[in-house]
């Protein structure tokens, strides 16, 4: 005579833990469009050539993949901006994490940001108010 409760637990378990990623993962990536958006809104540097602001987005990973990317313009801007995200996301690999990374891709988007520009500086402050 046998009890199975132990595997019907496990597979209650694991579909509950589903749930609770797939959750996680769309609830940052409602995070993520709002944040970019206000990232967007809130520029106040003067992009002439559009690189800075195509370099912003943001992407949603679990267990060190993407599963989600937003933002993000075209050209080299674009380009730029989703090899910082895939430089980024090797510091997320440990099994049953999941993040929200957003950036400014563009190699001088710091220093913009450091003579007083907002590229990212507010969108940092939203990040609390919103979780």
């Amino acid at each position: 005579m046998g009890i199975t409760i132990e595997s019907s637990l496990d597979k209650r378990f694991a579909e509950i833990r589903q749930k609770i990623q797939t959750c996680s993962t769309d609830y940052l990536k409602e995070v993520g469009e709002r944040l970019y958006a206000d990232a967007i809104e809130s520029k106040t540097y003067t992009d002439r050539t559009g690189r800075l602001t195509a370099s912003i987005g943001y992407g949603v990973v679990q267990d060190g993949k993407l599963v989600h990317t937003g933002g993000f313009g075209g050209g080299e801007g674009g380009q730029e901006g989703l090899r910082t995200l895939d430089d980024a996301i090797s510091g997320y690999s440990t099994p049953g994490t999941t993040a929200l990374i957003l950036v400014a891709g563009m190699p001088y988007a710091v220093y913009v940001s450091r003579k007083g520009y907002n590229v990212l500086d507010h969108t940092r402050l939203s990040i609390h108010q919103m979780l």
